[in-house]
This record gives structure tokens, C-alpha cells and sequence, in this order.
């Protein structure tokens, strides 16, 4: 399962970058991809936003997109958002191969 590591600031710009990024690990065709944004400092509304299209497009070749956070703020604007519902967040890349694992 490929894992893509968000660090720093993450906005519309970066959003794009973590796009292409995951875009690549689509190309095996995997199980499904995670995202961990363990080290995001700073998640701008405008990420949010690209990060739910992301899924979308993901699950659209019905690939599992799995985001891993450390909680707090970061949760509260992924899930609480407009997009919450299609986002699946977890706690740590452990917590996501429990989950695949079901």
C-alpha cells in the first residue's frame, strides 16, 4: 500500500502537488493509497476542498484513499466540513491496515 507524506503547509498550490503525487501511485493500481498529513503545519480551506475531490476521483477506480492525521485541528476541518463525509480519516498508518485488514 503506497503511502504519500504531506509536510509544511498544505493549501491550493501544495494540494496540487499531493494530486500528482497520488496520481502516480495510482498507475499500480494498489488496494489503496494513504495519505498521511502527520506533518502538515498549516491546512488552508482551499486544500480541504481539493483533498475531497481527490478522493472522489479515487474512489472513482475504486481505490481506497485513506488520510492519516494526528487529530484536533486538522480532523475538525476534514470532517467537519462541507466534505467530511467522503474523506476516511484515521490515526495512524497501523489504525489504516486494521481497517484494510477487515
Amino acid at each position: 500500500m503506497p503511502v504519500v507524506r504531506a509536510r509544511g503547509r498544505l493549501d491550493r498550490v501544495t494540494g496540487g502537488e499531493l494530486r500528482r503525487a497520488v496520481d502516480r501511485c495510482l498507475k499500480d493500481l494498489p488496494r489503496a493509497v494513504v495519505v498521511d498529513l502527520t506533518g502538515v503545519t498549516e491546512l488552508r480551506a482551499g486544500a480541504v476542498a481539493k483533498l475531497a475531490r481527490m478522493a472522489e476521483h479515487v474512489q472513482t477506480d475504486c481505490i481506497g484513499l485513506h488520510f492519516v492525521t494526528k487529530g484536533g485541528v486538522v480532523d475538525g476541518l476534514l470532517a467537519g466540513g462541507p466534505f467530511g463525509d467522503r474523506l476516511v480519516i484515521h490515526h495512524g498508518i497501523a489504525a489504516v491496515q486494521g481497517a484494510l485488514g477487515r
